[in-house]
Order: C-alpha cells, then structure tokens, then sequence
C-alpha cells in the first residue's frame, strides 16, 4: 500500500483526534469515526473496489487500523495535543525509510511512548529501534520496548538513541544471542543497573561474555541482576565475609558504580587471593567453561576442584551471596576478565563512532 493512499484514507478520519479529545470518550470517538469513514467508502457497492485509486478492502481495514492503533497511543501516554501533533504524518513516512509497515511502527511507537518518551523524541528513538531490528533480525515491538525502556531508565537522550542501539548490536555481534534474546533479558538488568550506577558499556559487555561462554541470556540477565543486587545490598553474611578479608561492605557497595563490575570483582579476587593463596584471577578455562553450562554441572565442577580454590570460590560466593551469582561471576573473571574488558571497550567505541542512522543499516 502506497503513502499516498494510507494518507488520503486517513483524511476521511481527520475529525478523529480532535474527538479524542475528551479524555473519557476517547475510543468511542475511534469508533464512530472509523465507522463513518466505512460508510464512507463503502457507499457504492459491498467490495468497496469503488473509484479512490483502485482501493480494496485490505487497504481501508489497514488504514482504520493504524488509525486505532496511534489513537491508542495517544490515549495511553501523557502526550499533549501539540506533542501529538503530526506524529501520525511522521511515523506513516517512517515506513517507506525502515522497511516496516505504517501499523507495525504503530505498535511500536506505542512501546516507546509509553516508557516516557514523547513527540520528535519518541520518533527518533522508533526510528533507530526500526533500524536496529532490521540489522539484527530482531522483533520490532521488542526491540523498540526494550531500547526505549533501557535509554529511559538510565537518563539516556533521545538524541543517543544511535549509539545506545549500536553498542547492543555490539553485544549481539561479541556474544552467542540474538539481538531479540539480548534486549529481553537487559530489560530485565536495567533496573539493576540504574540502582547500583553500573554503566549500559558494563551490562552489554558482561551480556555479550556470558552468552559467548555458552550462557543463555536469560540465564545471563538473572544471573547478572542479582549479582549486581547482591553487591549494592550486602547481606550481614556477605559483610561478614568481606570483614574477614581486609574489606568493607559499605566501601564496596557504595563504590561500586565507581569502580564499576569488573574493577569490584578484581578487588574482592584479590582479596581473596592475598590471604587464601589461592588464584582466583587466574582462574583455568574448564572452571569457567562449567560456569557457562548449567547449575548442577557448574556445582559438582566446584565439589571437584582442589581444596585450594574450592575454598576460594566458596568464600567469594559467600561475599557475592550465593552460587547464581558466584556462576555469572567467575565467566567474568579469571580469563573471561580480558574478555569483559576488552568488551566494554568495544562496546564504548562502537557508541563513540555511531552517526545518524544504525551501523550497517541499509548496507
């Protein structure tokens, strides 16, 4: 269907936002309106294959159907009448630029102004989430949600809507995800990340390691949530932990934005590693491939491990409060600690080179 003919239809409905309106009868006023413009169109013949630029049926049904779906979003946002203001025009001429239909940016513009966004903001946040999906095969409702979701609740820009997607398309390209698993399971980290100040570079980065060991990134995203929980709210168990090797709870969790996951790791394996003997940071490649398989093969590959580092990785589980955590934890260190750094470098570079449009969109 051409934009020209969606936009036509959409004039015989041009009463509609104005009825919307009132904030009660908002989708009554859909109703009436939509069913007047049926009426409309199909005043000769049932097909409705009338004069109108050879429109059909499908055509219409598509017309009055985006027409519902951006009258829903209006409805559910806090939007204003002048923030509202030609969103419709704009994301109907988005379609022809990303290569999705008018009512499937619709469902997701919804996705996006519901997390906050609103008017030129909301649509170039839909506009790079249309692109992302595009380059990594993602679903475009979950994708908009999840990028949306994410640039809100870390105080992202709009404007940065480019690079926050180009730094996730990094993490997909780093680790073994799609980039529909990836931006489910980091909406589920996010909030986590808000709390403790660890940076969306971290989250990605450790995503991407974690899934590359053989992780599934649900599994990664719980693990990796309630790792980063457990170290802003220290149980007295873990405090006490810490206390016995040189360290302070209060230090850690209130500095931990600061020196972010990966340092906070490195200061509580050299903890550990100073008074025990052991090597936590030089941790062998089978330990950690076991950590990225499941939790039973991980917890009888701890039970077979030397005295040495058992009691290590015992004590480190004690601080990181329990072994989910300890499991995520240890893909992020010994060898999988260059891999992380290495990965939040790379994730910081690509958001640093990002331009206008996603990386290799439309290439």
């Amino acid at each position: 269907m051409s934009i020209p003919v969606m936009v036509a239809l959409r004039g015989e409905a041009s009463g509609l936002m104005g009825a919307l309106g009132q904030a009660g009868s908002g989708m009554a006023a859909l109703g009436s309106s939509t069913e007047d413009l049926a009426k409309k169109l199909g005043g000769i013949g049932g097909a409705m294959t009338i004069a109108m630029a050879g429109v059909g049926v499908s055509t219409v049904n598509m017309a009055m159907e985006f027409e519902r779906s951006m009258a829903t979003v209006f409805t559910a946002t806090t939007m204003t009448k002048q923030e509202f203001a030609g969103l419709s025009d704009a994301v109907l001429n988005m379609s022809s630029e990303v290569g999705y239909g008018a009512n499937e940016l619709a469902d997701a513009m919804l996705k996006v102004a519901s997390s906050g966004f609103k008017g030129q903001d909301a649509l170039n946040v839909l506009r790079v989430a249309a692109q992302g999906a595009q380059v990594g095969v993602g679903d475009l409702t979950a994708t908009s949600k999840a990028l949306a979701t994410m640039m809100f609740s870390l105080d992202i820009p709009a404007s940065q809507a480019t690079a926050t997607m180009d730094k996730l398309l990094t993490a997909v390209r780093l680790g073994n995800v799609e980039l529909g698993e990836l931006s489910t399971a980091m909406s589920n980290v996010i909030p986590a990340a808000r709390v403790t100040g660890i940076s969306l570079d971290e989250v990605a980065a450790a995503m991407a390691v974690m899934t590359a060991a053989g992780m599934p990134a649900a599994n990664a995203g719980t693990n990796l949530r309630m790792t980063l929980l457990q170290l802003a709210r220290i149980t007295p168990k873990a405090a006490k932990e810490m206390e016995n090797f040189g360290l302070s709870a209060t230090d850690i969790s209130t500095r931990l934005g600061e020196r972010g996951l990966s340092g906070t790791l490195d200061v509580l394996a050299t903890a550990i590693d100073t008074k025990l003997g052991s090597n936590l940071r030089g941790l062998d490649g089978q330990l950690q491939s076991l950590a990225g398989g499941s939790l039973e093969e991980f917890e009888n590959g701890i039970a077979a491990l030397p005295e040495s580092a058992r009691n290590a990785t015992g004590v480190l589980a004690n601080m990181l409060g329990g072994v989910k955590s300890l499991q995520g934890a240890l893909l992020l260190m010994g060898p999988g600690a260059d891999e992380f750094k290495n990965a939040i470098s790379e994730v910081g570079k690509a958001g640093a080179a990002a331009g206008t449009d996603v990386s290799k969109f439309g290439a």
